[in-house]
This record gives structure tokens, C-alpha cells and sequence, in this order.
């Protein structure tokens, strides 16, 4: 998830509360006993086939592609930056600390 970081600065209540409410709603995600109330509100939202989105929610939980904590990884995101550079997307050096709010993302490693 990305935030203008202005708009984060002048809020930091409301951006820390938001990421608060995220770890909440990826552990409700994670935990297996919500997973057919999970598959019915994206079959009901998406419109798509039931079958289709059982798939995709347990493709999501098999690969753990959420952060159940919170915390941003300083290895993933470099890693991110970089294959940002190698696409072209990102020119030069970008230093992490521009990407981080103090107060509102926890870094971990």
C-alpha cells in the first residue's frame, strides 16, 4: 500500500489507525475459519465465479503474499526499488528512508 506522504505527515492518527485496521483485516483473512465468509464477499463484490475466487484465496494465503504484522521489510522493499531500476521505473539511487513515515511504518530486518 502507498500513501502521499504529505497527506500522511499532516495525519499521522489517521495513516498509523489505517494501518492498524490493515493488520487487523489480514489476520481476519488469514485465520482459516473465515474463509468461506471471505469467498463470499469477493465472489459477491468481483462477480466472479466461486470456483475462481476459492483459488485465488488460497493461492493468496498458500504464498503468505500479505504482511500479517505490519512491518515493512528493508530487504523486500530494496528489493522491490530494484526491480523498479531494472525496469526502468525508478532512475538512480532512491534511499529507503524517503519511503518510511517514523510513527506510521515499522521497519523490520
Amino acid at each position: 500500500m502507498a500513501v502521499n506522504r504529505s497527506w500522511a505527515t499532516a495525519n499521522p492518527g489517521v495513516a498509523k489507525r489505517f494501518v492498524d485496521v490493515f493488520v487487523e483485516s489480514i489476520a481476519w483473512f488469514e485465520d482459516t475459519r473465515n474463509r468461506d465468509e471471505a469467498v463470499k464477499m469477493m465472489t459477491d463484490i468481483s462477480k466472479l465465479k466461486k470456483e475462481d475466487v476459492e483459488r485465488a484465496y488460497d493461492f493468496l494465503r498458500e504464498k503468505k503474499l500479505f504482511e500479517p504484522t505490519g512491518k515493512v521489510s528493508r530487504a523486500k522493499l530494496q528489493s522491490v526499488i530494484d526491480a523498479l531500476r531494472e525496469l526502468g521505473d525508478v532512475q538512480g539511487q532512491l534511499a529507503l528512508d524517503r519511503l518510511i513515515l517514523p510513527g506510521v511504518t515499522a521497519l523490520s530486518d
